[in-house]
């Protein structure tokens, strides 16, 4: 690539964008890109003919439509502009769409429509059970580098069930499943556990305000616990270990170290088995006993279902036997 003025090598647009900045300072970079670079009528309003605006040489006018006009007004249009119905129009709301549920009423009918759109989010049982093994194994063979769903809309022919299994496949690039696959049950959960202790010692290193900038970002329901207990904050000083660790789906999890979770649960806020009674209901959670026990179990199973591995401490265990109970959880941690 040579600049246009001079005749002096440029190595990318960037470069050369830079080049006129320095060099040429008597030419804005919208007049060299008019006279050198535009191709017919590219700074032009595809609808009405307005000039569009310019966003630099890299770019240029790479928007096709004005603010006014922002989409085609018609389906003619699309046509004409696009080349096909890879977008759709509503007379009604005077807009366009592209393959969702309004793209598929127009080229289904509602009735069809709502037939693909019945269920989502079914696992491989279920969508054998559903669809057949042998149109599962002609979408499990497809291959595609896209993360959008339209992509895989077109290949598994509009079933939103096969489409979500595809991007799911497509989005998971590192799991404990993908490890044992490739190398084996022994080594893969090596390599996984390898790679989670390296995550979470990274995570570790960073101070209390970038990781809750970080939980923020991931999670938006994210909400920082208000409350640790005293035997906690014991415990966590002891143990050398990391409090307070979030987990999608199942909240906040106690004490961590690597993929070792321990819970301290208090006897009557998580209802001790061996003091209270499954109907007991308790009036500061506004439960029953049995609930609570429910509850925990699921988060317990969140956690493992996650590649951690969990340990629960109650409190009257930690009471009578601190020493006990320390050696029960170093061995844990670090056995």
């Amino acid at each position: 690539m040579k600049c246009a003025i001079c005749n002096r090598e440029i190595n990318s647009l960037k470069g050369l964008s830079c080049h006129i900045y320095r060099m040429h300072k008597n030419i804005i970079k919208e007049e060299y890109y008019r006279k050198y670079m535009m191709k017919g009528e590219e700074d032009k309003c595809k609808m009405c003919g307005n000039r569009l605006l310019f966003y630099g040489i890299t770019k240029g006018y790479y928007k096709k439509f004005c603010k006014k006009c922002n989409r085609p007004k018609t389906k003619e249009d699309h046509v004409k502009i696009y080349g096909n119905l890879n977008r759709f129009y509503s007379e009604k709301n005077k807009r366009s769409f592209s393959c969702s549920k309004l793209g598929l009423d127009v080229k289904y009918g509602k009735e069809k429509s709502k037939a693909i759109r019945k269920s989502m989010g079914l696992n491989k049982k279920q969508l054998i059970e559903k669809h057949g093994i042998s149109e599962f194994k002609r979408i499990s063979n497809l291959r595609g580098k896209s993360t959008r769903r339209e992509y895989y809309l077109e290949q598994a022919n509009c079933n939103y069930d096969l489409a979500d299994y595809l991007l799911k496949r497509r989005q998971s690039t590192f799991s404990l499943n993908k490890c044992i696959m490739k190398y084996g049950e022994e080594k893969g959960r090596k390599i996984w556990n390898e790679r989670q202790d390296r995550w979470q010692k990274t995570l570790n290193s960073k101070s209390e305000e970038e990781k809750e900038r970080i939980n923020k970002s991931k999670f938006p329901g994210y909400k920082k616990p208000y409350y640790m207990s005293k035997a906690e904050k014991e415990l966590a000083k002891i143990l050398k270990c990391s409090s307070q660790l979030y987990i999608k789906k199942g909240g906040w999890y106690d004490l961590y170290y690597g993929n070792k979770i321990i819970e301290y649960n208090g006897d009557y806020f998580h209802c001790n088995p061996s003091k209270y009674d499954r109907n007991y209901y308790n009036e500061k959670l506004k439960m029953f006993a049995y609930q609570k026990w429910n509850q925990d179990e699921l988060k317990i199973k969140v956690a493992i279902n996650n590649g951690y591995k969990v340990l629960v401490i109650w409190e009257n265990e930690h009471k009578r036997d601190k020493n006990g109970v320390i050696k029960r959880c170093m061995e844990f941690l670090y056995g």
